[in-house]
């Protein structure tokens, strides 16, 4: 196995983080810095830094290899999707060229004996943990997988199947939560894999052993519960201690088996509550040493990333951009203050209580140097602050982007900073939140009516007092004469489901929420299924996509303190989308209500009538014609209008058309009849005869791995069977078999097959998988993009199935249902799809971290996340039917909630989805949420709270973010906007396209060359700064910006605070350090000029690296 290439790795870094990665390595390699921060801002790519360093690492310990045995890099990450998703980033080797001589796996520490083999097979390991699964242990039983594993490494020590009593016994007490018929195949799957990795690693099981007698009480414990459970006694507490026992002993002695060389802490503020807190870090030397047994997880921490004296100690990277609390109110007393985490954080980085106690008289003098600057208006000494910056860079670094904008505001604009006007409907809402919390004594409802509207309604029963004791009045039928009373006058502020059946207008009944729906949701949005591109191809003239101003249409995020908001957004934004793409629909000669949704008939459907395949002509959208991708390209023929304007799509059309027509016209007959009726299978069946010759499609047809298989990629077992039918009759033609006569080709054939050219998703899903992956011709890798296209068109087959798709495709495009394809090869035309897809796999590419795989291994990660993305599976939240008997005047609670779909808008968590299309209902976990958002598709608006966003990134196609409610402090502010404000973001898109198109596509782009790679190239070049922030983190002088909104009410506080909050924005970094940052920062605004900030730049602290 060759050392990795560094040079070929560190490539693609921009010159800022190239010169993070040289300067982390000097010091952890170079002057015996064991541990170092790099703590750049926010979407700066931290990862890619550590990606950097692990490869120097690796060639600095690669000599050293016959010593070493083996080289470890472990990643920590305290969310599991994004260990799983870093492990594959962070790994060097990568490739996708099936080297089979490294090892990447996230996993729990416990379950590492699973791996150990392995890892001593291998030169370099990746392994990944969470801290929550692996060092919080004494808490837990761990999952079923894991106690079953430890069942089988017991079951012969300690004689668990002895007898059948005393295995059966065990078996209970390993079992816990898992069902008891399905805890056999755990121990089965347990034994299943020991067996097949060839055991468990000898001296590792020794060891284990040896902890345990170590630890007698272990092996007394468990023999106490054996008589517990033969005596029927409770022991449910007990058996989790037990389990919680074993496995501490178990990942002690793996901690000590693993011998990590390297360790990456990201986000590490996350459980920074492990770090050690005598700065030293003095950790035991001798494996077995009663006397250091670790007593809980920060011990279990300390000897991870210590040193057993056999091995040189591991070096420690840790990641973060908020590593201590940068601001911290004065409110705030609970937490641990900024000065006292960043004091504790930067004394783990220094290593001794002297270099601590140095730093905090550097840290006194600043701030005292501060006070006196402010006080007589001059600057802040130089060597104050310089001192300070020395000693931090020693074990830490950060790069920030607002200091490569000229005036600090880091291309962020303000947006809209007012509600619109109250409304009838609004105060209607206040009358009948406000009666009904007088009626039931639940508190002061202000905030509530100003946050979100139906709040009755909408409710979720537990969580709010309000909710709560209104549920338990009407339920009980003791609904007191006030709260009657207060319902019955506001009726009209309730949303009455009899309307929502008949796809009635909700009205938003909320100024806040007005000013979304203005934003997120304009005229005509709703007829848009996905983001139109940043650079089109052409200008499309009819349809939803020619509508004026929804061309630059962005996705809004939308930040919440309260829990209601979110599923308010979701329910009645994504209901009004539906209701105007529902708007004059009739299907199958009969209008539908809202609640007979999956009655509707789906027009893409497999079908079959006395053995003949119906719809051969959906294959115009699902067949992948390598022919019309690779010799057919929309963004080539973009160069050839006016610089500074986009042809029309007739334009463009007609141009494909000409060039259509020589490619099938040696493939069609000379002599059919000119009056017999027009044969529309000529539509499909020229597509099978254009790539009769082509290699790839007949080895890729021909192909029976199930990874490969067309046929077998359609979900529902019931279509499966259809649609192999379908399949085979194309490849019959493909191979020249089907001898069956065709009638007189269609007069529009060379039209049809231009606009499938360009608008087909299957074609444009290959052609964007051909230009992501550099076009390969090796057949194999062409075979794999064929049935990557393929699977990419079965997602879009999904969402134009979707009856409320279907009826708002045919409504811009009509056609009977027949011809529902043609309506959908119009929409995806004026769609510009091929520009869509172009510019979202150029995007993922580098996201998903492909820059250095094989082509087949691109082509196969960009597929599986558009297809994911493109086919996401509507969510549905519940209301409560709440009505008033017209004659008692009693309240009704609907004994079951009604469900309303969501997909327009979703909120950022779990949810489930409803019967579709033949598939059963299934969850949608937050990360797929997450997924479409990053995408050009569906969900256009996300809501979510602050809790838990580190790390997470919402950039890819979303420029506006809302402030639903003010956050507490100027760094959740900074916090929140840096979730889209980061690499090649949705506006740094659109600002260089806008730079390109004034001044012409350069000439040197080739057919299928990456144009999205090219653009940035030629910004670069124009415009683009030394640190390589600008253009593509930064392009200060762009007419599009990241907007920030904030719909405050009129005459509200909100206004006072927000203007507070924007000046201690500017100035909170002057406060670096410093206790009572508040009071600091309260002097400061009141020394300040109108510019708060500006005077005082010269003593901001400056980390970057130097």
């Amino acid at each position: 196995m060759d050392k990795p290439d560094v040079n070929l790795l560190l490539r693609p870094l921009k010159a800022f983080q190239r010169r993070t990665v040289d300067y982390v390595f000097e010091r952890l390699y170079r002057e015996g810095v064991k541990r170092f921060l790099v703590a750049d801002e926010v979407g700066l790519g931290k990862t890619l830094v550590a990606r950097g360093v692990i490869a120097l690492a690796i060639e600095e310990l690669w000599p050293r290899l016959a010593e070493l045995k083996r080289i470890n890099i472990v990643y920590i990450c305290s969310n599991g999707d994004i260990a799983r998703q870093n492990i594959n980033r962070l790994n060097v080797f990568d490739g996708g060229s099936g080297d089979s001589n490294h090892l990447a796996f996230a996993t729990r520490l416990t379950m590492l004996p699973l791996h150990l083999g392995k890892l001593d097979e291998n030169p370099v390991n990746f392994i990944s943990f969470t801290p929550g699964t692996s060092f919080n242990l004494r808490s837990s039983g761990g999952i079923g997988d894991e106690r079953a594993m430890l069942y089988q490494l017991l079951a012969g020590p300690w004689e668990l199947n002895r007898d059948r009593h005393r295995r059966r016994i065990a078996k209970h007490i390993f079992r816990l939560g898992v069902e008891r018929g399905n805890w056999a195949g755990y121990l089965d799957r347990a034994s299943r894999v020991i067996e097949e990795r060839g055991g468990i690693d000898k001296e590792l099981m020794a060891a284990f052993l040896a902890e345990l007698e170590g630890n007698g009480g272990v092996r007394q414990h468990f023999e106490e519960l054996v008589e517990a459970v033969s005596a029927r006694l409770p022991m449910h507490e007990s058996r989790v201690r037990f389990l919680g026992d074993i496995r501490r002993c178990l990942a002690r002695v793996c901690v000590w088996r693993l011998e990590p060389d390297l360790i990456i802490l990201d986000e590490f503020q996350r459980f920074a509550h492990l770090l050690p807190a005598d700065y030293e870090g003095s950790l035991p030397k001798a494996h077995g040493d009663s006397t250091t047994s670790p007593k809980d997880a920060e011990e279990l921490f300390r000897i991870l990333t210590g040193a057993d004296g056999d091995r040189m100690d591991p070096r420690v990277l840790l990641l973060s951009a908020t590593p201590y609390r940068p601001y911290t109110p004065r409110a705030d007393t609970g937490e641990k203050s900024h000065h006292e985490e960043l004091v504790r954080t930067v004394g783990y980085l220094l290593g001794s209580k002297e270099e601590r106690d140095r730093f905090e008289e550097e840290l006194r003098a600043y701030g005292e140097e501060l006070f006196q600057a402010a006080a007589v208006g001059r600057g802040v000494r130089p060597d104050v602050v310089n001192a300070l910056e020395r000693r931090l860079r020693r074990v830490m670094v950060r790069t920030e982007r607002l200091g490569a904008a000229g005036d600090r505001c880091g291309m962020l604009s303000p947006g809209l900073n007012a509600t619109s006007p109250l409304a009838t409907e609004d105060l209607a809402q206040f009358a009948l939140v406000d009666g009904t919390s007088r009626a039931l004594d639940s508190g002061e409802p202000i905030e509530y009516w100003k946050s979100a509207p139906y709040l009755l309604n909408l409710m979720d029963h537990r969580g709010y007092r309000l909710k709560e004791r209104f549920v338990e009045e009407v339920r009980a039928h003791t609904s007191s004469t006030p709260l009657a009373q207060a319902v019955r006058e506001g009726a009209d502020a309730l949303i009455d489901w009899s309307e929502i059946e008949q796809y009635a207008e909700v009205p938003p009944a909320n100024a806040r929420l007005r000013a979304l729906v203005a934003l997120g949701q304009p005229d005509g949005a709703s007829g848009l299924l996905w983001v139109p591109p940043a650079l089109p191809y052409y200008r499309a003239t009819t349809g939803p996509y020619a509508k004026a101003g929804l061309q630059d249409i962005s996705k809004v995020l939308v930040f919440s303190s309260w829990l209601i908001v979110p599923k308010v957004i979701s329910v009645l934004m994504s209901y009004e989308a539906e209701r105007q793409m529902m708007a004059g629909n009739v299907s199958s000669g009969r209008s539908y209500g809202y609640s007979e949704y999956s009655d509707r008939a789906r027009l893409l459907e497999f079908r079959m009538s006395e053995g003949r395949r119906e719809q051969m002509t959906h294959m115009t959208l699902l067949y992948p014609s390598i022919t019309l991708a690779a010799m057919i390209d929309p963004m080539s023929m973009s160069r050839d209008g006016k610089v500074g304007e986009l042809p029309p799509d007739h334009g463009t059309l007609a141009a494909v058309r000409d060039r259509v027509q020589k490619l099938i016209g040696p493939l069609l007959p000379a002599d059919s009849n000119p009056d017999g009726p027009e044969d529309q299978r000529w539509c499909w069946v020229v597509l099978a005869l254009l790539d009769q010759r082509d290699q790839a499609v007949r080895q890729w047809l021909d192909s029976t791995d199930d990874k490969l298989s067309w046929e077998k990629m359609v979900p529902a077992r019931l279509e499966q069977g259809n649609f192999a039918t379908y399949v085979g009759n194309l490849h019959a033609i493909v191979k020249g078999e089907d001898a069956e006569e065709l009638g007189r080709p269609p007069d529009d054939l060379a039209e049809i097959v231009a606009r499938i050219a360009l608008g087909s998703p299957a074609v444009a899903a290959l052609r964007a998988l051909l230009r992501a992956a550099g076009n390969p011709q090796n057949v194999d890798d062409r075979v794999q993009l064929l049935a990557e296209a393929a699977r990419v068109a079965l997602g879009f087959r999904s969402l134009f199935n979707m009856p409320v798709v279907t009826a708002m495709v045919r409504r811009e495009h009509p056609t009977d249902e027949r011809g529902y394809w043609r309506s959908i090869l119009a929409y995806c035309v004026g769609g510009n799809l091929q520009a869509v897809l172009d510019e979202y796999s150029h995007v993922l590419r580098e996201s998903l971290g492909l820059l250095d795989r094989e082509p087949s291994s691109v082509a196969s990660e960009l597929a599986s996340e558009i297809a994911a993305a493109v086919s996401l599976r509507t969510v549905n939240l519940e209301l409560d039917e709440i009505t008033v008997d017209g004659r008692s005047g009693g309240i009704g609670l609907g004994e079951r909630r009604r469900s309303v779909r969501c997909r327009y808008a979703m909120r950022f968590g779990d949810g489930r989805s409803e019967r579709e299309g033949g598939l059963e209902p299934q969850e949608t976990r937050k990360e797929q949420v997450r997924q479409a958002f990053n995408s050009p598709f569906w969900p256009f608006v996300l809501t979510t709270t602050s809790i838990g966003q580190e790390g997470l990134d919402f950039h890819q196609y979303c420029r506006h973010i809302m402030h639903w409610n003010l956050p507490g402090n100027p760094v959740d502010l900074e916090q929140r906007e840096g979730r889209i404000h980061r690499y090649k973001g949705h506006a740094v898109r659109w600002n260089v396209a806008t730079h390109v198109v004034a001044t012409g596509l350069p000439d040197r782009l080739k057919l299928l060359d990456d144009v999205w790679a090219e653009l940035f190239r030629l910004v670069q070049d124009a415009i683009g700064d030394d640190d390589e922030l600008v253009p593509y983190w930064l392009i200060p002088s762009g007419r599009y910006q990241i907007c920030r909104h904030v719909p405050l009410y009129p005459l509200s506080r909100e206004h006072a605070r927000y203007d507070d909050l924007k000046q201690k924005l500017a100035l909170y970094r002057l406060a670096f350090g410093q206790p009572r940052q508040e009071d600091l920062l309260t002097y400061l605004q009141s020394r300040s000029s109108a510019n708060p900030g500006n005077g005082f730049k010269p003593t901001f602290i400056n980390l970057s690296p130097q």
